[in-house]
């Protein structure tokens, strides 16, 4: 998986999630090291989608805000096969976290165009 580094310095990859009927929704999520879960999504997307909500969660924010999420299953392709995974409804844009990336190597290009590239360890 690749992605580009943009001009708010952040990297970002381009993810496919699936909705009930298997059907492709791209969207572009942020790859945030300090987010040590798998994945956020907006909550228009999980419409999209047609998901329902399984769980709520609370996380601890960077500010050390404590806030209340909900969670849904959402399933998306990665390395090349599908993987469900617990996703926490947001706001804002799409985050890729810690646990999403557990078991693979990033290589950060830390310059103006710069790429990522995401790839399962051997």
């Amino acid at each position: 998986m690749t992605g580009r580094f943009l001009p708010s310095r952040e990297f970002a990859v381009e993810l496919t999630l699936r909705n009930l009927e298997g059907d492709p929704i791209e969207v572009t999520a942020v790859v945030d090291t300090g987010f040590s879960g798998f994945l956020t999504v907006p909550f228009s997307v999980l419409e999209q989608l047609g998901l329902s909500q399984t769980d709520t969660e609370e996380a601890t924010l960077a500010d050390g805000s404590v806030l209340r999420f909900g969670v849904y299953e959402v399933t998306l392709d990665w390395e090349e096969e599908e993987r469900t995974v617990p996703v926490y409804a947001t706001e804002s844009a799409a985050l890729l976290g810690v646990s999403m990336l557990l078991g693979c190597i990033g290589t950060f290009e830390f310059i103006e165009g710069g790429m990522v590239t995401i790839e399962a360890a051997e």
